[in-house]
């Protein structure tokens, strides 16, 4: 979890919580990588480029 141990523990039930812990913290590093990557699917879906416009080009502007 980011720091290590002090000291040496020989309990069997601090290693399979500890094992436990990092099985969780891989599944939800998995679980947030990709929602990233769904939310950036979605993100680009709705995207549109700007248009391009040159000297000379006319357009509308709003007044709002």
């Amino acid at each position: 979890m980011g720091f290590k141990p002090q000291r040496e523990v020989k309990v069997q039930a601090v290693d399979k919580f500890v094992d436990k812990l990092r099985k969780i913290q891989g599944e939800a590093e998995v679980a947030l990588h990709k929602a990233c990557d769904d939310m950036k699917c979605f993100a680009d879906q709705m995207h549109v480029h700007a248009p391009e416009y040159k000297v000379g080009d006319q357009m509308w502007l709003s007044t709002y």
